[in-house]
């Protein structure tokens, strides 16, 4: 109702479908607009991974929605360690840094340097943008 005028319910079969699911539902899978961002506790063979990215590929198939994997990415989130890092997931880029929401997450959790070089760089250019008003 907007300014006392009642329009009638539509159903609307557009837009993104939300029945995504993860092949272990215990993964984090948070869904914002358009995209996606799934956490998935890794183990040292990098198996769970592959089969999350697997899962998500059919869905997306099924779904007639293509990966756009010029902006699909890996990161492998973990403290300094001996362990080799997992095998590569074909045809998704690995980074060691991605920026979520606005918050700059390092590889390394502990490592928040990239993050707060950004805020930086914003707050400096703000900064500037007073003193010329000023």
């Amino acid at each position: 109702m907007v300014d006392g005028i009642v329009t009638e319910y539509l159903y609307i079969n557009r837009g993104v479908p939300h029945d995504i699911k993860t092949a272990d539902p215990s993964n984090a899978l948070v869904k914002f607009a358009d995209d996606l961002t799934l956490g998935v506790p890794g183990n040292e063979s990098g198996d769970t991974s592959r089969s999350e990215a697997a899962c998500l590929q059919d869905w997306a198939e099924e779904n007639r929605m293509p990966l756009n994997l010029e902006k699909t990415y890996e990161m492998v989130v973990r403290r300094h360690t001996s362990v080799a890092l997992p095998q590569l997931i074909p045809s998704i880029k690995r980074k060691t840094w991605l920026k979520l929401l606005g918050v700059t997450l390092q590889d390394n959790p502990c490592n928040w340097d990239l993050h707060f070089e950004e805020m930086l760089k914003k707050a400096s250019g703000r900064m500037y943008i007073m003193r010329v008003c000023k």
